[in-house]
């Protein structure tokens, strides 16, 4: 049986792929890539789908706009989540996903939302290797390596295996980022997070991944001053 992860990945790289045959990929943004998500939450799901829900760690109240998840799946009964989705489309700025892939594993110390499903959404073009997200860096030995490696996996013959990575493992470009979200926002992160390609789709023009985001079992939370490198 076809997982949710498959299909939406399916869903949405089949979307674009359409929608780029009828002249619209110069103006595609990623409101466009929600656009099957949502289509096909709400045909499975109803009014159990909710849209850029506030995150219950970081609506403070201050001012300006909250930090919000892109879709939440609430359970009728006592409302708590089933399950959440962010999502990202074409731009792989490691910041911005790193702050995606941050806060949902942050959610597991939300009071009062149950323990839903995180899962991870990201769309574009495929890279040179035929996988999304392969912007690069200089390790400073010479070499380059992307910035996601060590991080989520990214080629369709790891769909369904689970991969753990510490953040203190990470190259110090990709550590710091991790850091520097937990000091930004006074947050603390699990030591190890687990990331699990569960939805791989690719057409001629466009690829979308799904990944499952949790804490790894065992591992500590860390506040930006216990994450040392």
């Amino acid at each position: 049986m076809t997982s949710e992860a498959q299909e939406i990945s399916e869903a949405v790289a089949s979307w674009l792929h359409y929608k780029s045959l009828t002249g619209l990929r110069g103006l595609f943004t990623e409101s466009s890539m929600a656009v099957p998500i949502a289509e096909y939450l709400s045909s499975r799901y109803g009014s159990e789908v909710e849209t850029e829900k506030a995150h219950p760690l970081f609506d403070n109240g201050k001012k300006g706009r909250p930090k919000q998840i892109d879709f939440v799946r609430v359970r009728r009964g006592d409302r708590t989540w089933d399950a959440v989705y962010e999502c990202k489309f074409q731009r792989p700025d490691f910041k911005n996903i790193v702050g995606d892939l941050c806060r949902l594993a942050c959610l597991a110390q939300a009071d009062g939302i149950g323990r839903p499903t995180r899962y991870f959404v990201f769309a574009g073009k495929p890279g040179p290797k035929g996988m999304p997200l392969e912007k690069s860096f200089n390790t400073g030995d010479g070499s380059r390596s992307s910035y996601f490696d060590g991080i989520l996996r990214r080629d369709e013959s790891f769909v369904s295996i689970e991969f753990a990575f510490s953040i203190r493992d990470l190259h110090p470009k990709q550590f710091e980022v991790f850091k520097g979200f937990a000091e930004n926002n006074q947050v603390s992160l699990p030591s190890r997070i687990v990331t699990k390609l569960s939805g791989w789709s690719k057409t001629s023009k466009y690829v979308c991944a799904v990944w499952q985001i949790k804490s790894a079992q065992g591992s500590k939370l860390r506040s930006a001053g216990e994450l040392i490198f």
